[in-house]
């Protein structure tokens, strides 16, 4: 298989971003822009090129007019999120870096106004849970099935926030 980098950290990091191609959270000729811009060994490099391009995909998305163009929109909030956290993968060495939490912001937003925009909305909920540090919540995001597809099961998806 053709290696998008020298360094194996960032070839497989690249690999994993863009097999999310196959589901509208990635595009390929992004992802193989993103490759060219990364230095082996340079964890700042990922950053900028993988900040760089979600900038580029989020101005997309922001500039589409959703109303006449929700697909257009939709995809690109939903790459312009994966793009995010990307750029946010090797800073956590440093947990102190304020930028983590800037991009996991962007990405939260960009990724709420996707789903906003899915053909049937998905919505954020808290699960309640009980466990052996007592009572807590679990945020999730609910995807109800379709009004006319009530043979589909439910789904929810729990999240990590950094909120």
């Amino acid at each position: 298989m053709y290696q998008l980098s020298t360094d194996s950290y960032f070839a497989f990091y690249l690999e994993e971003t863009l097999s999310l191609a196959n589901n509208a959270g990635a595009q390929t000729g992004e992802v193989l822009r993103i490759a060219s811009q990364i230095k082996p060994g340079d964890f700042e490099s990922v950053y900028n090129a993988f900040y760089h391009m979600a900038e580029h995909v989020h101005s997309i998305a922001t500039s589409t007019n959703a109303t006449k163009d929700p697909v257009t929109a939709r995809e690109a909030y939903f790459r312009a999120a994966s793009y995010y956290r990307g750029a946010d993968f090797f800073l956590h060495g440093n947990w102190s870096d304020p930028r983590i939490y800037s991009l996991w912001s962007a990405a939260l937003n960009d990724f709420d106004s996707a789903i906003a925009l899915l053909d049937v909305p998905a919505e954020r909920v808290n699960l309640k849970a009980k466990g052996s540090i007592g009572a807590y919540e679990v945020p999730a995001v609910f995807y109800k099935a379709a009004p006319c597809d009530s043979k589909r099961p439910t789904i929810v998806s729990a999240l990590r926030s950094l909120r």
